[in-house]
């Protein structure tokens, strides 16, 4: 707002008349005051003296006025007078006296209310108005004083308070427009600016390599292998094909930086399949067998078609074979799909090379190249074709061989119509290397050509940089392990510019520094321990994700390991660091005050896991209007500190970047009554989870499942990776959007169950352990039936547990046990009064090795058994289900389950209290407080005021008056500049600062005066490590 107040000179009769009106009023009070001083004097002395020297004292001031009012600005306060060497009254000193009698001249600030009038107190200060009082003291004597107001008649302002426009301009175009923001300068608060909150503290980003120790893994029982690994286009997803036993799984890694990887499917395939390729389309997958023959023994496939959108199993009906000699036994080692997806390049084990026509989308192959030879003998072992390279970048698609041809390992070949050609311009062979091609990792082009990593079964050159001359190879560099080694794969992380071997023969996972690929070196890291021990023809077990800036690798363990490992292999993920953003690096915050009114049962817990579910504007993502940047909510993080610092982990279990509905898992420290942690949200630099899923369930748990969907027909793993869960099929449970906490899973008592495959990771052995769960029956359900299963079969004379719900009779929940000697370790029911249908039931069980079964229900103690079971171990490696018990054809759930959980070990009433109260009613659980911008104060910033126009050039300033604060080490500092034109070119200028008040008044040079465009340039500094911001209220010009 612009206030502008102008007086003239010259006075119109109205004026006249009122400026009469209010002398009579002042000289009334003049009166008055002198004549009550009179009344009360009785000192020595000429009374008349006394009156006179007052008297003079308020004509003095008057004086003094006309000759500047900057001059009775200046002198607020005690004042005496004196006559300067022009016989001009001046101020000087405190006090002046006459004879006996001692003058003071106070000059004071005056107030007014609302409609102007002035007041003693509770107004407003007018700059343009003071109280004077000249004060006549002396010795026997009463004061005697005299009072008036002077207002400074004969001035014009300019006063800016307000800053609350639109745009986006340091420079404002005229008087009526302001800058919602530039820069680093907020005008968010009405009626001040100060400077913008800014990004502060650790923002996110990736580093380097710091070791190559799994951050995440899976677990498969024996004989479990995968020999072909392909990441999905998109980046999150990973495609795995190995044994009979492990079949096609998907994984979406999409959290592995979390630590966490989840099975989205499985389908199955009842052969070996070494090696897959996806269809662009995304709808289908061909996989590649291992042992593919014809004859009077065995009649096996080559490739087969997996339908990604039915997921149904794989049969014969699927495949094809192609004309293969009669028990030849043969590998597709390689599958290449070229761009269009129009085409099948198939590549085996003896050197062959196969063409398909891919049409209907992806579902249909058609063999129209079948056994063409490509290496100079076809044979098993020496001539395999172990890796392949499609370039379709230029005029004329080339395929790249990488064989055990001792002949020529490297072939580039054309094509003849669906043929590979030996004879087009750029086809040729390379036969000038000892070692066999294992691998190949194409690194793109180096101007223009095309440069490959090689691996090598050789023991002097395990791995080689080659480039592409067009119709020659050139090696640029190659890398030498100081330990034997064979059967290498390669990969490479651009990044860091750090290439991986990886080994069958011995063992061992190898960085190598190939920041000069001249000269390769080691790099600073290695595992040794890691075994990739599945044929070892298969090469492609290792893969480098430039999504989740890492490596996916499985380590086999050897058959001579502990009994409780032997033949086992796990998938791991091994990551680069990754910098989490601190709090100060988001928009905004606000404060989570957890354990209201007595919901924390117990003094505290120890890294408890409690669940914050909102559904509220400001969570929605920012295409949906809220502040949010994120689509997944991976800008949302918690600190246990007000700055952010000390981040909390957390799971997003759930995320609508539509309806701003959140639901997430925090792991808190110490959680007790009333403990404050913060929300950080708006982060437009976060470009990958900030989760650290693992970590909120490192306290014991072993399984931990939300129940939410991964993928068509998964659930989501948790505490660990191999947590994750495989439906009987799509939608067989079906997940529910509105559970009891977040999502649910139900079922429909007819096939609908969910496994996690058997792992070392599940088994209790013999630990103690609780087991939790949130149900909700249907009234439907029309039979007995499990929620939860663990063992071999029936575990009243097998190892393992259940937990049965006999639906429709009682309505009980009943626990019974055995170990691994088929030995009956009792059970009971729970309660003696049945589960009520329809309603969330939350159900606990503690498994005291020592002392035997307590039951809970919401809280409340059911019944108990009484069992040492210490001697006996529980579960080797059994698959765990939901919803269905050892019977494959009957008995299966019919309801809703929410939050299955297992820990290895007793919870206590107080935890499972405090766990129960935070799920059941979030909102009485915890509050969240209102929003506060986060980050820090910029370092600095400018704005520009408006350009106004006084009129004429015939002005003279007067003062800048300016209301601000400054806290201690904080900065502003106002240019004024005048000018004689609208586009301020020439101007001249003042710098005007003063940290020491909030509120002060400058007088302005003369170089200022006699323009007529005025402005001024604000300029702010933060202090206190951006913790603080100067901030301007009103700049006041006055000017005659």
């Amino acid at each position: 707002m612009l206030n502008i107040r102008i007086n003239n000179q010259a006075f119109s009769l109205v004026e006249v008349i009122v400026a009469v009106a209010v002398f009579a009023m002042l000289a009334a009070g003049v009166f008055h005051i002198v004549t009550n001083s009179y009344s009360n004097y009785y000192g020595t002395g000429d009374k008349q003296v006394a009156s006179d020297y007052a008297q003079e004292g308020l004509e003095a001031v008057k004086s003094i006025k006309e000759s500047g009012w900057q001059t009775i600005v200046d002198a607020v306060g005690a004042n005496g007078l004196t006559k300067d060497s022009n016989s001009a009254w001046a101020f000087s000193g405190a006090s002046d006296t006459l004879n006996d009698f001692t003058r003071v001249i106070t000059i004071a600030n005056a107030q007014r209310d609302s409609n102007w009038n002035i007041v003693d107190a509770g107004g407003t200060d007018d700059p343009y108005t003071k109280k004077v009082t000249v004060t006549i003291s002396g010795t026997g004597m009463d004061d005697y004083t005299l009072n008036t107001y002077l207002t400074d008649w004969n001035h014009k302002t300019w006063t800016q308070t307000d800053w609350s426009g639109v745009g986006d301009s340091e420079f404002w175009s005229n008087i009526t427009m302001a800058s919602s923001s530039f820069s680093t300068i907020s005008t968010s608060t009405a009626g001040e600016i100060s400077l913008s909150k800014v990004a502060g503290g650790t923002s996110f980003s990736w580093g380097g390599w710091s070791d190559l120790t799994p951050d995440a893994t899976a677990k498969y029982k024996a004989w479990e292998d995968f020999y072909g690994y392909q990441l999905g286009p998109e980046g999150d997803s990973l495609y795995l094909t190995g044994t009979s036993n492990y079949d096609f799984v998907k994984y979406d890694i999409s959290r592995v930086q979390a630590g966490i990887m989840s099975p989205e499917w499985k389908i199955t395939v009842p052969w070996h399949t070494l090696n897959l390729a996806l269809h662009p389309s995304g709808d289908y997958a061909y996989l590649g067998t291992r042992d593919f023959r014809n004859g009077p023994t065995y009649d096996w496939d080559m490739v087969c078609i997996a339908n990604l959108q039915t997921l149904a199993a794989v049969t014969s009906a699927n495949c094809h074979i192609g004309t293969v000699p009669a028990n030849d036994s043969r590998y597709a080692n390689v599958l290449l799909v070229n761009e269009a997806g129009t085409k099948l390049y198939v590549f085996d084990s003896y050197g062959f090379g196969h063409v398909f026509d891919i049409s209907d989308g992806g579902a249909t192959l058609t063999l129209v190249n079948d056994s063409q030879g490509l290496t100079s003998t076809n044979s098993e072992w020496s001539y395999q074709i172990n890796a392949a390279y499609l370039d379709e970048s230029g005029a004329e698609p080339y395929v790249y061989i990488f064989s055990d041809d001792g002949a020529g390992e490297f072939r580039k070949f054309g094509f003849d119509g669906d043929f590979f050609s030996s004879t087009s311009t750029n086809a040729y062979v390379d036969s000038s290397y000892s070692p066999d091609f294992t691998d190949a990792f194409y690194l793109g082009q180096y101007s223009g050509k095309n440069r490959f990593i090689v691996g090598t079964e050789g023991s002097t050159q395990e791995m080689i940089i080659v480039e592409d001359q067009g119709t020659s190879l050139t090696e640029i560099g190659s890398y030498n392990l100081s330990t034997s080694q064979l059967y290498a794969e390669v990969v490479y992380d651009p990044d860091t510019e750090t290439g991986f071997i990886y080994y069958y023969s011995p063992n061992g996972l190898y960085s190598v520094d190939l920041s000069d690929m001249a000269t390769p070196v080691d790099g600073e890291f290695s595992n040794t321990s890691m075994n990739r021990k599945s044929n070892y023809r298969a090469y492609d077990q290792i893969r480098y994700s430039t999504t989740t800036r890492g490596l996916f690798l499985h380590d086999h363990r050897p058959d001579n390991a502990a009994a409780t490992d032997d033949d086992r292999v796990n998938l791991h993920y091994i990551g680069r660091d990754m910098t989490r953003a601190s709090g100060l690096n988001y928009s905004y915050s606000r404060t989570i005050t957890l354990g209201l009114d007595s919901t924390v049962s117990g003094a505290s817990h120890s890294d408890f896991p409690i669940v914050i579910s909102e559904a509220d504007d400001y969570l929605k993502s920012a295409a949906h209007g809220g502040k949010v940047q994120s689509d997944l909510g991976y800008d949302i993080i918690f600190a246990s500190d007000s700055d952010g610092e000390t981040l909390l982990s957390h799971e997003i279990e759930g995320y609508s970047s539509s309806t701003g509905k959140f639901t997430a898992w925090v792991k808190i420290p110490t959680l007790a009554a009333d403990t404050d942690i913060y929300m950080f949200y708006g982060n437009s630099s976060i470009s990958s989870t900030q989760e650290n899923i693992s970590d909120v369930w490192s306290n014991d748990y072993k399984i931990v499942q939300h129940m939410v969907d991964s993928g068509k027909a998964g659930t989501r793993s948790s505490a660990h990776s191999s947590n994750g869960g495989f439906k009987y099929a799509e939608d067989s449970p079906t997940e529910v959007t509105e559970g009891k906490i977040g999502r649910s899973q139900s079922f429909d008592g007819s096939y609908d169950y969910i496994t996690i495959e058997h792992n070392l990771d599940t088994e209790p052995q013999f630990s103690d352990f609780t087991i939790e769960f949130w149900m909700k029956p249907s009234s439907s359900g029309a039979q007995y039936s499990s929620p939860m299963y663990f063992g071999n079969g029936d575990v009243d004379d097998a190892d393992g547990f259940v937990i049965r719900h006999h639906a429709q009779s009682t309505d009980k929940l009943q626990y019974h046990m055995g170990d691994d000697n088929t030995y009956n370790l009792g059970g009971f029911y729970l309660r003696d009064t049945g589960i009520t249908d329809d309603v969330w039931t939350y159900v606990a069980l503690t498994i005291d090795r020592d002392v035997g079964y307590q039951a809970y229900f919401d809280t409340l103690a059911g019944n108990s058994y009484a069992r040492d079971t210490s001697t006996s171990t529980i579960g080797e490696v059994y698959d765990v289900t939901f919803g269905k018990d050892w019977s494959s054809t009957n008995y299966f759930y019919t309801g809703e389950l929410d939050e299955m959980r297992v820990s290895s070990t007793t919870r206590s009433t107080d935890w499972m209290t405090t766990g129960y109260n935070n799920m059941n009613s979030t909102s009485t659980f915890y509050s969240i407080g209102s929003e506060s911008l986060s980050g820090v104060y910029a370092d600095s910033g400018s704005i520009y005021s408006s350009i106004f126009d006084i009129g004429s050039s015939d002005k003279d300033l007067r003062s800048i008056t300016v209301d601000q604060n400054i806290p201690s080490g904080c900065g502003l500092q106002l240019t004024l500049e005048s000018a004689d034109n609208a586009a301020m070119s020439g101007a001249a200028s003042q710098v005007f600062d003063d940290v020491s008040t909030n509120i002060y008044t400058s007088t302005t040079p003369a170089i200022l005066d006699g323009k007529r465009y005025l402005r001024y340039k604000a300029y702010l500094t933060n202090c206190s490590a951006g913790a603080n911001t100067a901030t301007l209220y009103s700049v006041k010009l006055d000017y005659r």
